[in-house]
């Protein structure tokens, strides 16, 4: 889940440096995925109903995380 999240942040910050661009979907995906992984430092806990980080294991991607966004 770390590498996950760096993996996340890396790509955010590029995005927003001008570094990388992405297409609106991929952006739509990754900030979906960064609110849950913000709800967890918010809340100090998962909500195992509500947030797809539960289902995150030591070989979860950054790329698993999006393609679990729905569409």
């Amino acid at each position: 889940m770390h590498a996950a999240g760096t993996q996340l942040l890396d790509r955010l910050r590029a995005y927003l440096g001008g570094a990388l661009r992405l297409g609106e979907a991929e952006l739509t995906r990754l900030c979906h995925v960064a609110g849950f992984y913000e709800a967890v430092y918010r809340n100090g806990v998962f909500s195992r109903r509500r947030n797809l980080l539960t289902l995150a294991d030591a070989r979860t991607t950054l790329a698993h995380l999006t393609a679990a966004v729905p569409a």
